[in-house]
């Protein structure tokens, strides 16, 4: 063996002699020590790659959600909005069916000279259940 600046090194000519030398060990520990902290890195990422996995799958899945729920709020919007339109457009005609109503009255009264038989009580509870609808439309509106 030699030193160089009080480290023993080995020369290539050196024969193992069975006994291991105090570097030796070191460096047999250190080596042992790094395999050791490898293998737990190998572990610890092959379980990151894992939950990667699960995540990706939970994420797809929840896009997946996402979508066909935004698809269903889509379709009842159109619905609502398709009914909203029928009924206003239902109330509108009414509207027009009643004052055409009215006026033939008044025609048929005005050539006849008779008046009709509804009573004012009748007039003012259609007028009111009008009054009524219409609120309830415009509150749908909204």
């Amino acid at each position: 063996m030699m030193t160089d600046g009080g480290l023993s090194v080995m020369s290539e000519a050196t024969v193992f002699t069975g006994k291991l030398t105090h570097a030796e060990k070191n460096l047999s520990k250190m080596g042992q020590k790094r395999k050791d902290d490898f293998d737990k890195l190998k572990y610890q990422v092959e379980e990151l790659k894992e939950e990667l996995t699960e995540v990706k799958k939970k994420y797809k899945a929840a896009v997946a959600r996402r979508d066909t729920l935004e698809g269903q709020v889509k379709s009842i919007k159109t619905d609502l909005g398709m009914k909203m339109r029928t009924l206003l457009d239902k109330t509108e005609n009414d509207d027009k069916l009643i004052q055409m109503l009215k006026q033939e009255i008044t025609r048929l009264e005005s050539t006849k000279g008779v008046k009709s038989n509804l009573g004012t009580e009748n007039k003012s509870e259609a007028a009111a259940e009008i009054h009524r609808l219409k609120r309830d439309c415009a509150n749908l509106k909204n």
